[in-house]
């Protein structure tokens, strides 16, 4: 209860922010956004962009989970590269994930599965600030089983993204499937949204991230399903949600080419599967070719 109310007073901190924000350096208010922290893997911008995005994630287990809490060490680098103002090339996950469990299981690292895609921005206003774009991404069934990962024949993700500049406030919104190929994997609904003051350079902000399972897998008899990184194939998982909150911050360490974030992340459903708490950081090197 009193990391919720930790959330609402960041909101609140936000709101009295607001007065302070102002963009008017900013000839393309698309400029004056950022990029969302939390749930790198799902939460795509919708601003194509050419950057390379390395990312730390530590996550805590739940004592309620099967093997009595433990967490998770994520590192993986995302690249980006925009063909145009309007078609991105991303690939969105990758990387190296260590599971440290308490208990039943015992500890392994290895290799993450690879995704990417496209992205395409059917509308953009660079002087009002509006952007909606349509994404397409395949998860390949790549990384070693040991973490979950390289198991079933993939996934197909198709996703929209939507951003817009309030002077005051910047929102971004991602909505997405994940497809299974096969019907060992679960298949989710996933909903990410932010928002963020600026005020010079810092950009305090928050975001809410929501894991459905559509249909279960039948891979492993438990009702907990991986978020947003693995897919067990849980199959008493079917209907499951989990929502969570995430508060933190940008800062533009250098304008239009590095940003650095950090975002701390809690369940706000009483239904947690996987998730704890989570901390990610990451650094944003953004090229202009």
């Amino acid at each position: 209860m009193a990391i919720k109310k930790m959330f609402v007073t960041a909101v609140g901190l936000m709101a009295a922010l607001s007065p302070l924000a102002a963009n008017a350096e900013h000839g393309n208010a698309l400029d004056h956004m950022i990029s969302p922290v939390t749930n790198p893997t799902i939460f795509e911008d919708p601003r194509p962009s050419t950057e390379i995005r390395p990312i730390f994630v530590y996550h805590k287990l739940p004592a309620e989970f099967l093997t009595g809490s433990g967490d998770a060490q994520l590192w993986a680098v995302q690249a980006r590269f925009k063909v145009n103002d309007r078609l991105g090339i991303i690939a969105t996950k990758d990387g190296y994930l260590q599971l440290n469990h308490d208990a039943v299981l015992p500890d392994e690292e290895g290799s993450m599965n690879l995704a990417g895609g496209l992205k395409y921005a059917f509308v953009r206003d660079d002087t009002d600030g509006v952007i909606a774009t349509a994404g397409l991404r395949y998860e390949l069934a790549s990384g070693h089983p040991r973490v979950f990962q390289g198991i079933g024949d993939g996934l197909i993700i198709p996703s929209l993204s939507a951003g817009i500049n309030l002077d005051a406030v910047n929102l971004l919104g991602h909505t997405q499937l994940r497809l299974p190929l096969d019907n060992s994997d679960s298949a989710f609904w996933d909903v990410s949204l932010h928002a963020d003051v600026p005020v010079g350079d810092f950009y305090p902000l928050v975001e809410l991230n929501l894991v459905h399972v559509t249909e279960a897998g039948d891979r492993l008899p438990i009702p907990s399903e991986g978020f947003d990184v693995i897919n067990f194939g849980a199959s008493e998982s079917n209907g499951g949600t989990v929502v969570v909150a995430g508060v933190g911050a940008r800062y533009r360490i250098c304008e239009d080419s590095l940003d650095a974030g950090v975002a701390y992340e809690f369940a706000l459903t009483d239904r947690e599967d996987v998730f704890d708490w989570r901390v990610t950081s990451d650094l944003i090197f953004k090229f202009d070719l």
